[in-house]
C-alpha cells in the first residue's frame, strides 16, 4: 500500500510539471528552480567539508555525532585538513565546483570557517559556488557580513532547529544573495511547514530542500521512540530511510503545486543519494586506479573479466595484450585470466566458453583507515590516501547469447531497443520466440542495473 499512496503523489507530479533535475531520476522530483549548489551535487562535483563536530542543538533527528572529536575540519572520506591550503588542494585534485561548510553548527568556529571560505573564494573566484548551512542560533548582522565579504553565495536554514522561527531567516535575506531552508520532512510537522510556505516566499527565501528522515547509529534511539516505519533496511543498514518522512515530503510538494508556490523546492530522497552522491564518491576514487586504462562504468564501479585461464581466448589474450593489462588468479582448483572488458570481442566466438565480469566498488580512505589491501596510495592535502576495492558483483555469462547482450549493452552501448532488433534478426521473430526474446534481454539489462546504469524509477518499499 505506501508503494501505491507513493505512485498517486507520482501520477499527480508528472500532471503538474514536476521537474527531475537528476538524469530524469524519479529520486529528485523537483519545482521550479534549483539551487546552482544542487545541481553541482547531482554533477557529482560538490564537496561538503564538516568544519567542526559540535552544536548549539540537540535536534532529534540529527544523524549525525555532535562532539569535538574532529579537531580539524573534515570530509565524508575521514579526510582532514590542517590548513585551508591542503583544502584547495584536494579541491583541484578532485576538480570540485560547489563547496558546502556543515558542521555541526559551523558559526561556533567562525574564524575557521571565514579562513577557509576566504581562501576558496581567492583561488578559484567567481567560478565555484559556496554555501553554508545553520541552524540560526548565532546569526547576527556582524556574521552575516563577514560571511558576505568571505564570499558566501547562499545561506541554508535549518528552521526546525527553532521550532520554525523565520526571524533570523527573514534578517539574513538583508545580506546574503541566496537565502534557502534545508530540512528533514518531519510527518508531525507537515500541516506547520504547509501553513508557512507564503510566509518563507514573502521574506526572500529562495528554495525549499526536503531530506528524507534517515536513522542512524547516532538517531536511532529517538526515532524508535516515534514509531517510525523503516523501509529497504537491507539495501541502507547504517542509514535507513523513514518511509513516513518520504510521503511527508511528496505531500508538501504536492501542497505547494495546488497552492502555485513560486519557491524552487526539492526533494532529495536516500534513494538518491545513494544513486548520485554514491556514484560521485566512486568516481572520485576511481581516479587513483592503478590500471591504465581503468574499465569504469556510468555509475563509477571498475570492471573485468575473468575467463579460463586454459582456453584458447587466454592464450590469444596474453599473447596481444600487454602484461600489465591482464593477471592470472588462483580461484579454487583453475586458473582464471582476468583483463579489462575492452578485449571482451575475442570472446565473441562460435566456440564461447564461459566468462565472468567482476564489478569493483573504489573506496578511498586515509591509510590509517583502510578496510582491505591498499592498491596504491598518494598524498593529497597533507593526507597519505589509499585507494582499495572490493568486489561487488560477480555475475556469470554462460552462453554465446548472454555474452553477445552483455557486449552489446554495456560496451558498444547500444540502446536496448536496437539490441532487441539485432537478436530477433539471428533468432527469427516467430511469434513463439519474439514474447520470450523481449523478456529475456528486458530481464538481462535489469540484472546490471545498479553497476552499469541509474534506473529512473524509486525502489519500492520492502
Amino acid at each position: 500500500m505506501p508503494t501505491g499512496i507513493r505512485d498517486e503523489y507520482y501520477k499527480f507530479f508528472n500532471k503538474n510539471g514536476v521537474k527531475y533535475p537528476a538524469a530524469g531520476n524519479l529520486s529528485k522530483p523537483t519545482i521550479g528552480r534549483l539551487s546552482p549548489g544542487c545541481r553541482t551535487c547531482i554533477e557529482g562535483t560538490w564537496s561538503c567539508i564538516f568544519i567542526n563536530s559540535v552544536c548549539t542543538k540537540h535536534c532529534f533527528y540529527c544523524p549525525a555525532p555532535q562532539n569535538d572529536r574532529n579537531k580539524q575540519p573534515v570530509v565524508p572520506e575521514n579526510l582532514s585538513f590542517a590548513s585551508a591550503q591542503d583544502y584547495i588542494e584536494y579541491l583541484k585534485k578532485f576538480d570540485f565546483k560547489g563547496i558546502a561548510f556543515s558542521g555541526g553548527e559551523p558559526l561556533l568556529a567562525l574564524d575557521t570557517l571565514l579562513e577557509y571560505m576566504n581562501e576558496v573564494k581567492q583561488c578559484f573566484g567567481d567560478t565555484h559556488y559556496i554555501w553554508a548551512y545553520t541552524n540560526g542560533d548565532l546569526v547576527t548582522g556582524q556574521n552575516l557580513s563577514l560571511l558576505k565579504k568571505a564570499g558566501l553565495n547562499e545561506l541554508r536554514f535549518d528552521i526546525i532547529a527553532n521550532n520554525y522561527d523565520l526571524t533570523v531567516v527573514e534578517k539574513a535575506v538583508e545580506y546574503i544573495d541566496t537565502v534557502s531552508v534545508e530540512i528533514p520532512a518531519i510527518p508531525e510537522d507537515m500541516d506547520n511547514l504547509k501553513s508557512i510556505l507564503k510566509e518563507l516566499e514573502k521574506i526572500g527565501v529562495k528554495y525549499l530542500n526536503l531530506h528524507q528522515l534517515m536513522k542512524t547509529e547516532h538517531n536511532s534511539e529517538n526515532l524508535n521512540q516515534r514509531g517510525y516505519s523503516l523501509v529497504n533496511e537491507k539495501l541502507y543498514p547504517d542509514q535507513t530511510p523513514i518511509m513516513e518522512s518520504e510521503l511527508a515530503a511528496l505531500e508538501i510538494l504536492k501542497h505547494a503545486l495546488e497552492m502555485k508556490s513560486d519557491l524552487g523546492i526539492q526533494y532529495c530522497s536516500r534513494c538518491y543519494k545513494a544513486r548520485f552522491q554514491g556514484m560521485a564518491h566512486r568516481k572520485r576514487a576511481a581516479l587513483f586506479c592503478k590500471d591504465k586504462k581503468p574499465d569504469l562504468t556510468k555509475t563509477g564501479y571498475l570492471r573485468k573479466v575473468a575467463i579460463n585461464a586454459s582456453t584458447e581466448e587466454a592464450a590469444f589474450i596474453k599473447s596481444h595484450v600487454h602484461e600489465t593489462e591482464w593477471e592470472l588468479t588462483v580461484e579454487g582448483e583453475s586458473s582464471k585470466l582476468v583483463f579489462p572488458l575492452h578485449y571482451f570481442n575475442v570472446l565473441l566466438t562460435e566456440n564461447y566458453h564461459q566468462a565472468e565480469v567482476i564489478y569493483y566498488e573504489p573506496h578511498l580512505a586515509p591509510t590509517n583507515n583502510k578496510t582491505t589491501v591498499e592498491e596504491s596510495t598518494e598524498m593529497v592535502g597533507g593526507n597519505n590516501i589509499c585507494f582499495h576495492k572490493k568486489e561487488k558483483i560477480r555475475t556469470t555469462l554462460d552462453n554465446i547469447t548472454s555474452a553477445f547482450l552483455f557486449y552489446k549493452l554495456f560496451i558498444e552501448k547500444i540502446n536496448i531497443e536496437l539490441v532487441k532488433k539485432e537478436l530477433l534478426n539471428v533468432y527469427g521473430s516467430n511469434d513463439d520466440s519474439v514474447g520470450k526474446i523481449l523478456h529475456d534481454i528486458k530481464e538481462f539489462n535489469d540484472r546490471f542495473q545498479e553497476v552499469e546504469y541509474l534506473p529512473p524509477d524509486l525502489e519500492p518499499y520492502d
